[in-house]
C-alpha cells in the first residue's frame, strides 16, 4: 500500500514491500484532497518494487488514483504494472494510446473503455480478477469486463508504478497516489470505500 503520505515509496500495509523511486517528483499536497502524490514525466520516471509475495494469484486487485497530464507517446502507458517473475504474465492498469482505449489488462483479458481517458482530472482506477473475469472500475463504477485467458503459477510479483517493471518505453505522463495491491478480489462495497480520497489516511482493514 503506497499512499505517498511523505516522500519515498514506503509500504504502509505493514508487509515491508518498500519501493525505489527513480526520478519521479514528489508533491506533498498534489493529490486528491491535498494528499501527497508523485509526478511522472513520461520519459524515464518510475517506482519499482521487487518480489512482492502472494499466497495465490487466482484473485488479484490493483488500484490507484491517476491524474493524466498528457500523452507520453508510447503504444502503452503502464500506470500500475504487476509482472510474474516466472513467465512474464502481467496484470496492469494502462492506457493503450495506439488503440485509443484504457483499462485493465490481466492474464490475457482486456477489460477496456473504448476511448482515450480523461485528462487533467483525478480518476480512481481499480482492476480486479474475480472468478476468471477481469473487471475495470473508474470512480467506483464498473466500466468493462473480460474473461481471463491465462493463469500465473508464481508465488510473487514485481511491481512497476509509472512504467512497466522490467523497463521499456511504457512510461506515463501523469500524477499518481494511493497505489494498492491485494491478493484477493475486492467487492463493490470495498471499492466504494477506496473511492473516498480521505481513505488514504485510514486503515479500513482492507490491506
Amino acid at each position: 500500500w503506497y499512499p505517498f503520505l511523505q516522500s519515498g515509496a514506503a509500504d504502509k500495509s505493514g508487509n515491508g514491500n518498500d519501493g525505489t523511486v527513480n526520478g519521479a517528483t514528489y508533491n506533498e499536497s498534489g493529490g486528491p484532497e491535498g494528499l501527497g502524490a508523485y509526478g511522472f514525466d513520461g520519459n524515464d520516471d518510475s517506482i519499482k518494487v521487487d518480489n512482492v509475495p502472494t499466497n495465490q494469484t487466482s484473485e488479484v486487485t490493483i488500484s490507484a488514483w491517476v491524474y493524466i497530464t498528457g500523452n507520453a507517446g508510447n503504444s502503452w502507458e503502464r500506470h500500475v504494472d504487476l509482472q510474474d517473475g516466472n513467465n512474464g504474465k502481467i496484470v496492469v492498469l494502462r492506457w493503450d494510446d495506439d488503440g485509443s482505449q484504457y483499462g485493465f489488462q490481466a492474464l490475457g483479458a482486456d477489460a477496456d473503455v473504448n476511448q482515450d481517458p480523461p485528462q487533467n482530472v483525478w480518476l480512481h482506477w481499480v482492476g480486479v480478477i474475480r472468478n476468471g473475469t477481469a473487471y475495470f472500475y473508474e470512480n467506483a463504477v464498473e466500466k468493462a469486463t473480460s474473461s481471463t485467458g491465462g493463469s500465473s503459477t508464481d508465488s510473487s510479483f514485481s511491481l512497476g508504478i509509472g512504467n512497466r517493471y522490467d523497463g521499456g518505453g511504457d512510461h506515463v505522463l501523469a500524477n499518481m497516489t494511493d497505489v494498492r495491491v491485494y491478493d484477493k478480489a475486492l467487492s463493490q462495497s470495498e471499492i466504494n470505500q477506496l473511492y473516498d480520497p480521505k481513505s488514504v489516511n485510514l486503515d479500513r482493514g482492507l490491506v
